[in-house]
């Protein structure tokens, strides 16, 4: 395996459009905490969490769970996992 293919990364996944203002659950502030997760709950719907929210609420992250999304230094809101 060439270090070319060893060294390639994934492509970023930002959140396109405007990030959620509130936590769907208790409504605290998101840009108050550089960080939020939109995934599913345990009663089914979706919703953009806090991460306290998300573990008291959500099922997990990855593929039919949940992102997890972190506010950059350039404003940008990209997703590290899920």
């Amino acid at each position: 395996m060439s270090s070319e293919i060893a060294e390639k990364k994934k492509p970023e996944v930002v959140w396109i459009g405007d990030p959620p203002e509130t936590c769907d659950i208790c409504q605290t502030p998101i840009d108050f905490l550089e960080q939020f997760i939109d995934g599913r709950t345990f009663s089914g719907p979706w919703a953009n969490m806090c991460s306290n929210c998300h573990t008291n609420h959500g099922v997990g992250l990855g593929v039919g769970k949940g992102q997890k999304f972190v506010r950059q230094d350039d404003g940008r809101w990209l997703k590290v996992r899920g």
